[in-house]
C-alpha cells in the first residue's frame, strides 16, 4: 500500500488517537507527521502491503500512540513547576520540602512509576486516561500509583537523612 493512501485511509483515526492521549489538536497532527515521515523513511509502508487491514490498523495505532507518550514524556519535563510539587507531596511535612528535589526523586524511580506519577499528578489525566494511555487495567494502576508514591516517599525520606 501507499504510503498516499495510507495516509489517506488512516488520518483521521491516528489524529483521533493521538488527540485522546495529548488533549491538543496542533500535537496531534505533529505526532500524526512524525509518524509518517517515520514510516517513509524507514520503508515501512512496503512491508505493510502483504497485511491485512487490522494488523496495519494496529501497527499505526501503536505507532501513534507510541510517539504520542514520547510527546508527554518530553513535555513533562518541560512543564514541572511548583503547583505540581504540591500535589504530588502531600505526604511531604511543609513547603520547603516540597521544593527540596521532587523531580529528581521521581526521575530516580523506576520507570512505570516515574510515568505514572507524572501522567497523574503533572499533567493531571484521570485515572481512566492514564489506563488508556498505559494500556492497563484499573487495578494495576491503582497499584503502581501506589506503590510510586511510596517508593518516592522512601526516597524522600532516604534522602532527608543524608543532610
Amino acid at each position: 500500500m501507499s504510503i498516499e493512501k495510507l495516509y489517506k485511509k488512516y488520518n483521521k483515526k491516528m489524529i483521533l488517537k493521538a488527540q485522546s492521549i495529548l488533549r491538543c489538536e496542533k500535537l496531534a497532527e505533529d505526532v500524526l507527521h512524525e509518524v509518517f515521515i517515520k514510516i517513509y523513511e524507514k520503508e515501512i509502508h512496503c512491508e505493510l502491503r502483504d497485511k491485512s487491514e487490522a494488523h496495519i490498523n494496529n501497527y499505526l495505532m501503536k505507532m501513534v500512540r507510541n510517539k504520542s507518550i514520547d510527546y508527554l514524556r518530553k513535555s513533562i519535563c518541560e512543564k514541572c513547576n511548583v503547583e505540581y510539587k504540591e500535589e504530588i507531596c502531600d505526604f511531604c511535612i511543609n513547603k520547603e520540602e516540597m521544593n527540596c528535589g521532587v523531580e529528581d526523586h521521581i526521575h530516580g524511580l523506576k520507570k512505570e512509576y516515574c510515568d505514572i506519577l507524572k501522567l497523574k499528578y503533572l499533567i493531571g489525566y484521570s485515572n481512566s486516561e492514564i489506563q488508556e494511555i498505559l494500556d492497563i487495567s484499573n487495578d494495576n494502576l491503582r497499584q503502581r500509583l501506589f506503590r510510586a508514591k511510596n517508593k518516592l516517599k522512601k526516597s524522600m525520606e532516604k534522602d532527608e537523612h543524608i543532610f
